[in-house]
């Protein structure tokens, strides 16, 4: 048997605890954005690293005979013909191949409706490389190829 002063010790904890358990507490893990700003890579730029969802229907680039910015029948042909899509390609897979259920391609346009996600330029094209963009590119295929000249110069994965 517990005697009274156990017991009164006993409730007071339990109200104690109760009561913390109900105290609201600023989370660490999401920082207040009011006036905060991406910091700076080492060159100068805004640090945009992390995680980014790219769930959408939408386009990299905007797709020919379109406008910026989507209608709302647009947006629902959109949909419609991208869930039909999607429908004709859920084929059973056997266990051992890789299926649809790795891939989360979106069922949506984005928010904007714009027809691109490519914003700048404002076309929402992809820019073509510049002439010395072009050179340095060609420059760096050339001299990847030189340095695998047998099969031990490649990747283990790539060597099957």
């Amino acid at each position: 048997m517990t005697t009274p002063a156990r017991r009164l010790s006993i409730i007071v904890k339990t109200l104690v605890a109760i009561s913390i358990a109900f105290v609201p507490v600023q989370s660490s893990a999401q920082p207040e954005t009011d006036g905060w700003t991406a910091p700076p890579t080492p060159w100068g730029a805004p640090n945009l690293q992390g995680v980014w969802d790219f769930r959408t229907i939408t386009p990299m680039e905007k797709p020919d005979g379109f406008e910026a910015v989507l209608t709302d029948k647009e947006v629902a042909e959109f949909e419609t013909t991208a869930a039909e899509t999607r429908a004709a390609l859920d084929v059973e897979m056997p266990f051992d191949t890789v299926g649809n259920f790795w891939f989360d391609v979106g069922t949506s346009v984005i928010d904007t409706k714009r027809t691109s996600l490519v914003v700048d330029p404002p076309n929402g094209r992809i820019p073509t490389l510049t002439p010395e963009a072009d050179a340095r590119r060609a420059a760096g295929t050339e001299s990847g190829r030189a340095c695998v000249d047998t099969r031990q110069h490649l990747a283990v994965s790539s060597r099957i």
